[in-house]
Parts: C-alpha cells; sequence; structure tokens
C-alpha cells in the first residue's frame, strides 16, 4: 500500500499569502485540550482549600474557563472581611473571589481608600494592578489621569515580562482612555516578546516559567482587545508560545493551572489569532506531532479543534482550493472540490476524496470561511513535510 504522510497548520489569514520559503519553519499546534485534560483542571480547580483566599481566586479563574461553579463551600462572610483591607492584595484576592460565589456582591464601601493607595511612594506594578482591578470587580470609580501617569512612569523603566505584563493587564482595564492613550503602551508587546528564549524550534517561553508564560500571553491579547487591534506578534510566535502552554497543561500548583487555563481561553476566543489543531480520524493522528496519514484511497480525514478542544466542524465551512505543485515552474491544477462533512454518526470531520494520480510535490490550498482561516497541506510521496499556513 502507498501510504502519504501529511503535516498540518492552520494561522490566520493575512492580506497577501506568506512565501513558500517562510511558511516551511513555522510550526505546528501540538494539540488541543482533551476530556482527561480538562478533568485535571477540574479537580486541581475543586480541591483547593476552602479557607483560603487566594487559592479561591484561582479557582475562580480557572473554573470560569471550563464554566465549573469551584467555589461552593466558600464563604461570602469570609471575603466581605477583606473587601475595605489595606492589604491591596488580599483585597483583589477577595473581590475578584466574591465573583464566583453565589449572592456575594463584590463591594468597596470606602471607594476613596484605592485613591490614597495610589499616592503611595513605593508603589508597586503589582500593586497598581491590584488597585486598578479591584476598582473594576467592585464598579468603583478611580482616577483615571493619575493611573495612566503611573503606567507611563512604570512602562519607562520596567525591563521583566512579569512587569511588562502586569503593565499591559492593568492598561487594559483603565475605564474612559482614549486609543491614543492606550496605544501609547503599544511598544511594550514588543519587548515582552524580544525576551522569550526558543527551544526546539516549536516552543517559546520565559525564563521564569508557565505561570509568566501564561499571563504574558492573556495579557498582551487583554490589551489588544482594549486598543481594538491585533497583537505585534507573528503567528508563528503565538503558536510557539501556545505549545509551551500546552506542554505544562498538567500543571498541578492551582496558581499556574488557573493562569494557563485562563490563557487558553484568550487563545482560543480572542477576535485576532485563534491556533486551531488539527487531528485526523483519530486522536494519535495530531498534525503538529505525527502527522496524518493519507492512505492509497487518497481519503483525507481531519478534524479541527479550537484550543479548548471544541471541535470545530458544526461552526466552520471549508471548501477546497486549488492543487498547486510547489515547484515555481509548474502550472497550477486548478481546483479538486469541497471538504465534505462526514454524513455518518459514527464519523466526525471533513474528508476530501481526490481521483488524481499523482499528489507528489503538491500542497492543497483550503478556506474555512467563518472562521477566515487558511490551511495548507503539503503531501510527498515517502516523506513527512513540515508546513504552514498562509
Amino acid at each position: 500500500m502507498i501510504r502519504f504522510w501529511l503535516s498540518v497548520t492552520l494561522v490566520t489569514v493575512a492580506a497577501s499569502a506568506a512565501s513558500m520559503e517562510e511558511s516551511t519553519t513555522l510550526a505546528l499546534p501540538i494539540g488541543a485540550l482533551n476530556d482527561q485534560d480538562k478533568q485535571h483542571f477540574k479537580e486541581i480547580f475543586s480541591s483547593f482549600k476552602k479557607d483560603s483566599i487566594k487559592e479561591a481566586h484561582y479557582a475562580h479563574i480557572g473554573g470560569s474557563v471550563f464554566d465549573f461553579n469551584s467555589l461552593e463551600g466558600v464563604s461570602c462572610d469570609t471575603l466581605k472581611t477583606y473587601f475595605d483591607s489595606s492589604d491591596l492584595e488580599m483585597q483583589y484576592y477577595a473581590l475578584s473571589a466574591a465573583r464566583g460565589v453565589k449572592s456575594c456582591i463584590p463591594k468597596i464601601s470606602q471607594s476613596s481608600l484605592l485613591g490614597e493607595a495610589l499616592k503611595g511612594e513605593r508603589l508597586t506594578i503589582d500593586q497598581l494592578y491590584y488597585i486598578v482591578a479591584s476598582a473594576s470587580f467592585a464598579s468603583s470609580p478611580i482616577d483615571k489621569a493619575e493611573v495612566l501617569k503611573l503606567l507611563n512612569k512604570f512602562a519607562a523603566k520596567e525591563t521583566s515580562p512579569s512587569g511588562l505584563s502586569a503593565i499591559l493587564a492593568t492598561v487594559a482595564l483603565v475605564k474612559g482612555a482614549t486609543d491614543m492613550e492606550l496605544e501609547a503602551f503599544s511598544p511594550l508587546v514588543k519587548k515582552i516578546a524580544e525576551q522569550a528564549d526558543e527551544a526546539d524550534g516549536i516552543i517559546l517561553f520565559f525564563e521564569r516559567g508557565a505561570y509568566t508564560t501564561a499571563f504574558a500571553i492573556e495579557s498582551i491579547f487583554q490589551y489588544s482587545t482594549a486598543v481594538k487591534k491585533a497583537p505585534a506578534l507573528t503567528e508563528r510566535q503565538i503558536i510557539k508560545f501556545y505549545n509551551f502552554l500546552y506542554a505544562r497543561r498538567r500543571a498541578h500548583q492551582i496558581r499556574t493551572s488557573a493562569r494557563l487555563a485562563s490563557a487558553f481561553k484568550v487563545l482560543s476566543t480572542n477576535s485576532f489569532m485563534n491556533p486551531v489543531a488539527v487531528y485526523g480520524a483519530t486522536a494519535s493522528e495530531c498534525a503538529g506531532v505525527s502527522g496524518i496519514l493519507v492512505t492509497s484511497s487518497r481519503l483525507l480525514h481531519l478534524r479541527l479543534f479550537d484550543i479548548l478542544g471544541n471541535q470545530l466542524d458544526a461552526n466552520v465551512t471549508v471548501q477546497a482550493g486549488s492543487l498547486v505543485p510547489v515547484a515555481e515552474s509548474a502550472i497550477p491544477v486548478g481546483r479538486v472540490g469541497e471538504l465534505k462533512r462526514f454524513k455518518q454518526a459514527f464519523e466526525s470531520g471533513f474528508y476530501l476524496e481526490s481521483s488524481l494520480a499523482e499528489l507528489k510535490w503538491t500542497c492543497f490550498i483550503f478556506y474555512l470561511g467563518k472562521c477566515l482561516r487558511w490551511i495548507s497541506l503539503k503531501l510527498v510521496l515517502y516523506r513527512v513535510v513540515t508546513i504552514t499556513w498562509n
């Protein structure tokens, strides 16, 4: 039996397709969350110490990603004792956790205390984030001009990925800021990305690990949402950051797990770039790891998943484009038909059946209309090939 191996990647579509030279170096998403991964997260977010306000905060962040009520048994009365605390961090944790406790309304009775805290001589960027986030949770007024002044001050001197991420996360929460005021912080995205380390050609991360990397990605996309512009990151950077986070998905610390879950949700639901994992007919056939097998029957079976493991078949329309020889001098074969959705109840995903006799050195290009994605698929006889999407 003749066998073909297929490597697949997805990215957001640009105005024009990238060159083949660029495409051959793009990493592939190495997987999507499965049921076991989700169960692991739920166990982490349900087994925390119920009397720990800090852990309750992280349990709420993580549990909300999976629509899971993780704060049953947490006392609202206990949280309320910190709503007006002078400890900015504990106040932040309590107000945040209150959002996940039934009939527990996050409220600050002395909102002037937040304004006074802004004037602290030794205020850190983390504390500024706590203040602005607490004001947001409790719908309390805060001096926008003073917050922006402090943010610009921190932006001028902060260099670490965690500090820069905290600045972006805070900027994203500032109410009433103009586009110009928000966009002044856009250079920080590049400053963060430049400090990432790369490994194996498929992952990017920051030296402090999964929490810092997840917080950076989450903050960048939150900021991008606030300014209504795509982040200054390439598709390959986003995929490589995601691959690192995916590899750490079984973390056991609730703090790290919550941040990972939150980053996965942001990557899956943001309006700009959403990595998509491509599988074959079985879970063992992942385009980013093993490639996808196409037998001599030439039946190509693809299943598309978002990062959170939701299959995209029901939400997208997939149409085949052209079958294009890779060689520059070759003539495109032309339209090859449509990727069709399986009709059998026991099957899922899409398939393409081609009667073309020669698939060597060819490239399929498909358009996912509703998701605005391109997939580039290269089939090569007797060898595994990694390619990109444009």
